[in-house]
């Protein structure tokens, strides 16, 4: 089972006021403390905050979040683990680590 997520924290344009630190900082607490009573590592969830309708820190670092310097996340196996920072929602997929494919057994396939 994996457990890995991203926390993309759309809508940033429309708090008051607009692209509001504060409220960030207010989702994140309150998702990361659901993500972690259900077994999410929350140090290794990424959340970045994102306007959808404006494309606002999607690929590109916005200029009107002066207050954003990116997430710091945990990455990589848990001994080897080191300190990364995302600071776009692309940057933040791009850090997931693909699920390793049984590719020595049998083919299955859904009826």
């Amino acid at each position: 089972v994996s457990t890995q997520s991203t926390g993309a924290i759309n809508k940033i344009d429309t708090t008051s006021p607009p692209y509001s630190e504060e409220r960030y900082k207010e989702i994140k607490k309150e998702v990361g403390a659901y993500l972690k009573k259900v077994g999410f590592q929350v140090p290794r969830v990424p959340f970045v905050p994102i306007s959808g309708f404006k494309g606002a820190n999607i690929d590109t670092l916005p200029t009107n979040m002066s207050w954003w310097m990116g997430a710091k996340v945990l990455t990589g196996e848990k001994v080897k683990e080191k300190e990364a920072t995302v600071n776009i929602l692309t940057e933040a997929l791009d850090n997931v680590t693909p699920p390793t494919r049984p590719i020595t057994k049998p083919h299955r396939q859904p009826h």
